[in-house]
Order: structure tokens, then C-alpha cells, then sequence
């Protein structure tokens, strides 16, 4: 997989996603069967059984059958299929090109590792923890990861007889479902993406959109001091308001619900530095 980018990402979303980001404090991962295109993921499967139909990857019989088996379900997974759940960022600040496509707000959030296990409950569980990782664009860029990715699932099904095949079945499903999901088309490099998938059946949750119910994880972000404390940092960095989410009077609008939100008065009227920054669109806009 790409190396966990630690650097700050940005989520494209409208006013009211601004508003339940703050109030909230937790981002929503959706159900990649629940995405606005569910096909998406597809690009990445198609890549990956090209890729797996040109250079075997080294192993037994066995486990290049087994392979080709999960390569073959991929595209209609069923419920047995490891659940997978997605977050989307970029590493581009003020696109003009993603204000229209997503919505007329950026918000800023940190890097690094997030969270997707209860706030009050056991924290830090494995398979509820995720990093940003950037997109590869094209299969140029990802064939080494799907050689890698391969005979890495080929490995984990080799490392047990074929009749005990049922667990290593899911690890290898969800290891090439993760990357598949990091693979998209070069048509949108541009937008230079990252993303955040987790796998869990535990801490679900549904909500409506768009006419459909949405099955999502409520994740946050997790900093390290050195000394196992994990201390939660605050889920929205800064915001900045694209050229048509309403100016001056939205970002003190943001502010005030920040403030409430955070039960802190020190956060609007104390030091800057405790404020949340809300900046506007440097971008032109051209209608």
C-alpha cells in the first residue's frame, strides 16, 4: 500500500456537512456498496485482475485458484464479503474544481492514523484503525503494489492447508479490496486524493441519503504523544468558504456554532489561537 500520508488532507462538502462536522466531531466513512457511483471500486478490481491475468504471482495451485476465485466474486461481493468503509480527502487546498464537484466548502482535517472504535469505549483496536493513504492513478502507478498486494494473498493462502482456506480467505478479500479502493482512474489525478478505509462489522451505523439508506462508521482522528496517551485533537482544523458559500457572514455563522458546539467561550472570544479558523476562497470563480 502508499505510505500513510501525514500531512493535512482536505474534505470537499456543503454548508450543512461543515455544520454536522463541527457538531458532530466525527467524519462519516461510508459503505462503499452505499458510494454515490458503487461501481467505483470496480476500476480498481479491473486493474488488479489484469494485473493477476498477466503475471501470476509465485504460489500453489491451490492458492492461485483460491485467487482467482476472489477475483472472480469481487464485483458482486456478498454478505459474507469483508465489510469495507470509505473517507475521502484531498491534498489539494482551494480547488475550484472540487467546490463544484463536491460542495462549497473545505475543511481541513490532520493526517496520519484515525480512529473508528466508540469514543467511550475500547479504544485503539487493530482493525478499527486506519491512515490516509494517496490514490494511485492508473495501472502504471499501481503495478507494484499489485505484485506486491498478490503474492502477499497468495502467501497468506499458502500458509495453511486449502481445507482451513475460510479466514485467510477474508484477510487476502479485504488486503486487495483496500487497495482496489486506492486505485482509480488517471482521468482524475488531478484531484489528487486520499483515503481512509476501515473493515469492522461492529459500530455501524445508518443514516439517509439521497433516497437510500447509507450504512457508515463514525471516525476521528488520533494523535500519539509519545507516551501511549492518545489524546483526540479536534475532529475540523480550519474551514475555508468556496466563492459561493455565502462569504463573511457564513464564517461568523461557523464560528458561533463552533463555539457552541465546543461549550468553550475561550474559543470565540479568548486568543486567536484558539479560534477556529474560517478563511475564504482566494480561487476566482467563473460561473
Amino acid at each position: 500500500m502508499p505510505p500513510v500520508y501525514e500531512g493535512t488532507v482536505y474534505h470537499y462538502t456543503s454548508l450543512a456537512g461543515v455544520h454536522g462536522l463541527i457538531g458532530s466531531k466525527v467524519a462519516w466513512a461510508s459503505s462503499v456498496q452505499d458510494l454515490n457511483d458503487p461501481s467505483e471500486r470496480l476500476y480498481g478490481w479491473d486493474v488488479i485482475r489484469g494485473r493477476f491475468a498477466s503475471h501470476r504471482p509465485p504460489g500453489s495451485s491451490h492458492a492461485i485458484g483460491e485467487l482467482e476465485t476472489i477475483l472472480e466474486q469481487a464485483d458482486e461481493p456478498g454478505d459474507w464479503y469483508p465489510q469495507a468503509f470509505v473517507l475521502s480527502a484531498s491534498m489539494v487546498a482551494d480547488s475550484l474544481t472540487q467546490y463544484r464537484l463536491y460542495g462549497q466548502c473545505q475543511v481541513a482535517f490532520a493526517g496520519g492514523t484515525w480512529d473508528a472504535s466508540p469514543p467511550n469505549g475500547h479504544r485503539q483496536l487493530r482493525d478499527l484503525m486506519a491512515g490516509w493513504r494517496p490514490v494511485l492513478y492508473g495501472p502504471a502507478a499501481a503495478m507494484d503494489y499489485v505484485d506486491r498486494m498478490l503474492a502477499a494473498a497468495a502467501s497468506i493462502m499458502d500458509s495453511v492447508a486449502p481445507e482451513d482456506y475460510t479466514d485467510e480467505t477474508l484477510v487476502a478479500m479485504f488486503a486487495l479490496e483496500v487497495l482496489a479502493l486506492h486505485i482509480k482512474n488517471p482521468a482524475y489525478e488531478d484531484e489528487r486524493e486520499v483515503r481512509l478505509v476501515f473493515s469492522t462489522d461492529d459500530n455501524l451505523k445508518v443514516r439517509v441519503g439521497d433516497n437510500r439508506l447509507i450504512t457508515y462508521l463514525e471516525a476521528r482522528p488520533v494523535h500519539d504523544d509519545g507516551l501511549n496517551h492518545h489524546a483526540e485533537p479536534e475532529l475540523v482544523e480550519a474551514v475555508r468558504l468556496g466563492p459561493l458559500a455565502g462569504g463573511k457572514r457564513s464564517a461568523a455563522a461557523i464560528r458561533i456554532h463552533h463555539q457552541n458546539s465546543t461549550g468553550d467561550p475561550r474559543r470565540f472570544f479568548g486568543s486567536d489561537e484558539r479560534k477556529l479558523e474560517v478563511a475564504l476562497s482566494e480561487t476566482p470563480y467563473r460561473g
